[in-house]
C-alpha cells in the first residue's frame, strides 16, 4: 500500500510539472542575486530581479495546484538554525518573529501569457522542496511594493545542499 501511494505521489509531481515550462529550472546559478528585503526595499512593477531565499515561511509554503511558492530572505532564522530545536517543519520559520518574517517574505509564481499563475504546482519541480535555497530570475509583477514583493520568475535554480 505504501509504495501504491508513492508511486502515485510521483505521478502527480510528474504530472504538475509537466504543465510547467521546460527551462523554467536551470542547472547554472544566476549572477547578481539579492536578498529578498533589498530587492523588497527598491523594486518597482516591472523591474527585472535575481533574488536569492529559502522555500519557506509558512508549514506548505507551496500553493496547491498552482504555480505559486513563497520565498524567505537567508537572513531570517529557520527552526533548523537553532541548535536544539527539532521542529518538524523547519522552514516554516515559527521560531523567527512575526514582523520580521514578514518584512523578509516574498511571493514567487510563474504565471500565464495573460498573467495568471500555472494551474501547476512547484513542489517537486527539479527537484524542488520545502526548505530549499533558490536563485530566482523573473520580473516584478504589478501591484508589488515595499510590503509585498510577487516575482513573476521564468528561471529557478536550486542551490545543491550543504
Amino acid at each position: 500500500m505504501r509504495i501504491l501511494i508513492a508511486c502515485l505521489v510521483a505521478f502527480a509531481a510528474a504530472a504538475a510539472a509537466a504543465d510547467l515550462p521546460a527551462d523554467l529550472v536551470v542547472t547554472q546559478a544566476p549572477e547578481g542575486a539579492a536578498n529578498v528585503i533589498a530587492t523588497k526595499a527598491t523594486a518597482k512593477p516591472g523591474d527585472p530581479v535575481i533574488i536569492r531565499g529559502r522555500v519557506g515561511g509558512r508549514a506548505q509554503p507551496f500553493v496547491a495546484g498552482r504555480a505559486v511558492m513563497a520565498l524567505v530572505d537567508a537572513s531570517a532564522t529557520a527552526c533548523d538554525a537553532i541548535p536544539g530545536d527539532n521542529c518538524a517543519k523547519p522552514w516554516d520559520y515559527c521560531c523567527e518573529d512575526r514582523e520580521t518574517l514578514k518584512a523578509a517574505l516574498a511571493m514567487v509564481q510563474v504565471i500565464d501569457d495573460v498573467g495568471r499563475p500555472l494551474a501547476a504546482g512547484l513542489e517537486g519541480a527539479g527537484g524542488l522542496k520545502a526548505g530549499d535555497r533558490v536563485v530566482v530570475v523573473g520580473t516584478v509583477a504589478a501591484g508589488s511594493n515595499a510590503e509585498s514583493l510577487v516575482v513573476n520568475a521564468n528561471r529557478l535554480y536550486i542551490e545543491p545542499h550543504k
